[in-house]
Order: structure tokens, then C-alpha cells, then sequence
């Protein structure tokens, strides 16, 4: 499943993708793999949602890698060059892509291939990605009001799934 959706990025980010401007996104692209990975050192041991790797992957790091340097930047790629100008379209816009998450993180979840765990489910998932899109604009167009609002976004996460920060990796459950 998590060949499937990384090579259907690829193509359609081969497809749709703005190739010709990518050094623009570039932070960007940056930006969305630096919070993926900042989340993996975080909850280390004590995940909120994490990929289960298929056979041949044998760790659930490398699925991470590839949906964290392949997925997200590929969704960075496609998102930002085609955000329509008029209000409505902008929103049928956002609808589309959080769609395409929820329903691809539905896929994972139903095929077993991804698990939620310390309280996290599909309600934050959805709520977290209808917060994620908008804030690749803001990043794109104002990266150190982005950074603020994140580490606020993040640490109020981390408080309210009780995320044990303060306990070195290796004593967390």
C-alpha cells in the first residue's frame, strides 16, 4: 500500500507539479519535512500516528522516510503553485487536498498500514490537516509568523496528548 501511494505522489507530482519554479518552494518543501521530523524526535516511543511498514521495509523509519522526503514534499510541489485567486475556488481548493489526506490516511488505516495511538484518531487527523494546508501558504508567504504559530500549534499537541518530553527516549512507553 505505501509503494502504491509514494509511486501515485510521484507520478502525480511528475505531472502537476511546478518542475520549472521549485527553488520558490524550496523552503517550503523544507519547512514540512523539518515539522515531520521535529514530530518523529518528539514523540519518539510515544507516537500519536505512526506508519506500519509493509514487509519489505522491514522498519517503520524507512516508510517514514519515504512519505517524509518523498509525500510532503511532492504535496508542497502540487499544493502551492495551483492555489486559485477567487475565494470560492480557494476553498473547494483546500477541500480537495484535505480530502485526498483524509481519504488516503482512511486507505492506511482500513488496510492496517497505519495506527493511531495515545489518543490520536481520525478527528485530529482531519483537524490537523485542515490547519496543515493553510499554513504552507502562510509559510510560503511569511516563514517567521509560520515558525510562531507552529511551535504554539505544537506545544499545545504535545500538552494535550500528554506527549512525555520531559523523559529521555528511552524510558517513554
Amino acid at each position: 500500500m505505501h509503494i502504491l501511494i509514494i509511486v501515485l505522489f510521484i507520478a502525480a507530482c511528475w505531472k502537476w507539479g511546478d518542475w520549472r519554479n521549485w527553488q520558490s518552494y524550496h523552503t517550503t518543501m523544507l519547512y514540512i519535512v523539518m515539522a515531520n521530523l521535529l514530530y518523529l524526535f518528539l514523540t519518539a516511543n510515544n507516537f500519536l500516528w505512526r506508519y506500519e511498514p509493509e514487509s519489505y521495509f522491514y522498519h517503520y523509519a524507512i516508510t517514514e522516510a519515504l512519505y517524509g522526503f518523498i509525500v510532503l514534499p511532492a504535496t508542497v510541489l502540487m499544493f502551492l503553485p495551483h492555489i486559485p485567486s477567487k475565494p470560492l475556488k480557494i476553498i473547494g481548493f483546500f477541500l480537495m487536498w484535505i480530502a485526498n489526506y483524509f481519504v488516503m490516511e482512511c486507505v492506511l488505516l482500513t488496510s492496517k498500514r497505519m495506527i493511531h495511538d495515545n489518543g490520536w484518531n481520525l478527528y485530529w487527523s482531519l483537524m490537523f490537516d485542515v490547519i496543515m494546508f493553510p499554513m504552507l501558504i502562510l509559510h510560503h508567504k511569511k516563514p517567521l509568523l509560520c515558525y510562531l504559530i507552529s511551535a504554539v500549534i505544537a506545544t499545545l499537541l504535545l500538552w494535550k496528548f500528554d506527549v512525555p518530553i520531559h523523559l529521555p527516549i528511552e524510558k517513554r512507553d
